[in-house]
């Protein structure tokens, strides 16, 4: 299941970070969350998405 929302995310980074070159640290941080997903690395990524939806917002 993970993976899925791993391959789900990593279309959506691609298909948006090129319109929000001023937010390359929320696309940074959703990599990591991408990646912490496929590696069922599950403790940090409710860290990882409030530390993106900052960088998102500032």
């Amino acid at each position: 299941m993970s993976t899925s929302w791993a391959e789900y995310l990593d279309g959506f980074i691609q298909g948006v970070e090129k319109f929000y070159s001023d937010k390359q640290k929320y696309f940074d941080k959703m990599t990591d969350v991408r990646k912490a997903l496929k590696t069922h690395s599950y403790e940090p990524i409710p860290k990882l998405i409030n530390e993106a939806k900052e960088f998102s917002e500032g």
